[in-house]
């Protein structure tokens, strides 16, 4: 997390977690107050040093004192933020992937320019989960057309425009 050991030993690490975990971790050490075994392999959102969310998979047990009282944790953390962002970017890249060979398979299909054009837009949204696709070309008119779309009616509703946009125009898109 960017400290030295110094900087951490004897801290409360509730005070290094996000907002969000401070506040799940909390939820739970009552029950750990009581006498629960350790936990294993929690997810928690820590911040570093430098201001970054780290997330780190836990493994604590309960520290007790003479009388059973829980006085507190002693645990380790691993570091497990760079392997869940490279599994999101495999997740990513096998998207792109299959969305490339479907649409691959759907041009060879296809007899003609417009059908490929559609079913880009609907392999965009059937395979690669896309919520709304929609393609445009500029017109002589130097506005964008559109000239295929796919996805929910409730989506494409929000696009608002069935006309050409003029470009260099102010739009939300």
């Amino acid at each position: 997390l960017g400290y030295e050991p110094g900087d951490v030993i004897g801290r409360n690490m509730l005070d290094l977690m996000t907002r969000d975990s401070r506040a799940a971790v909390e939820a739970l050490v009552p029950h750990y107050r009581t006498g629960a075994n350790r936990w294993r392999r929690r997810t928690i959102q820590f911040c570093h040093r430098d201001g970054s969310a780290r997330t780190m998979i836990s493994n604590a047990r309960p520290i007790h004192d003479a009388r059973g009282h829980v006085t507190g944790f002693r645990g380790a953390h691993h570091d497990d933020t760079e392997r869940r962002a490279q599994e999101a970017r495999i997740r990513q890249l096998v998207r792109i992937h299959t969305v490339l060979i479907a649409f691959g398979t759907q041009a060879l299909l296809a007899s003609h320019r417009q059908q490929v054009l559609d079913r880009a837009c609907e392999v965009a949204v059937h395979e690669g989960g896309f919520s709304a696709a929609l393609i445009a070309t500029v017109g002589n008119d130097e506005a964008l057309h559109f000239v295929a779309r796919c996805g929910g009616d409730d989506v494409l509703r929000q696009i608002g425009h069935a006309g050409p946009i003029p470009l260099g125009a102010e739009s939300r898109y």
